[in-house]
């Protein structure tokens, strides 16, 4: 007479920026325990082991299924979804300046996948628009001000930094009395 399995824990729902995850289903004390893909895309290193790892995930929602089985006892199956966000488009902040005035204007370019935001990293600065790739900034002192761009889809982020310099104006010319 064949014992009923363990009940089948696969583990929590994820989202990630990767195409690959440890798994982390629970380890039967009755029965054995395998791995199986039911929608989206992967490779399971070791699909009998409950925290096996698995690559080659699809964009998307993957939905896997720990299922552990004890002779001809009706199996114990739960299933997990990893839903996998698009990586974001490569940031671009836009090359380095200098200005002699107290405003400027910032040239990221524009994602393709995701959404950018500057913020103020160092020195001093005010963004007038933090979601524009193209805003303007007002308030430079002389010095560097160092600004990010990062731009940001689901739990996919990267950034890029800019440093724009405010010069001092130049000492106005006197040539002296005539």
């Amino acid at each position: 007479v064949d014992s009923l399995p363990s009940s089948s824990f696969s583990g929590l729902n994820q989202t990630i920026c990767s195409n690959s995850i440890a798994l982390g289903a629970n380890t039967p004390a009755i029965g054995l325990g395998s791995w199986s893909v039911l929608s989206g895309t992967g490779v399971i290193t070791t699909p009998t082991v409950s925290s096996a790892s698995i690559t080659g995930l699809s964009i998307g929602t993957n939905i896997l299924q720990w299922t552990i089985t004890n002779g001809v006892c009706p199996a114990s199956s739960d299933q997990v979804s990893i839903l996998i966000d698009e990586p974001v488009s490569t940031p671009d902040a836009g090359a380095d300046f200098s200005v002699c005035a107290s405003t400027a204007t910032l040239a990221a370019v524009t994602p393709l996948v995701g959404t950018g935001a500057w913020t103020l990293i160092s020195g001093t600065a005010n963004i007038t628009d933090a979601s524009s790739p193209s805003s303007g900034l007002t308030g430079l002192v002389i010095g560097t001000a160092v600004l990010r761009w990062t731009v940001t889809n689901g739990t996919c982020t990267a950034f890029d930094e800019v440093s724009v310099t405010r010069t001092a104006p130049p000492d106005q010319a006197v040539a002296g009395a005539d």
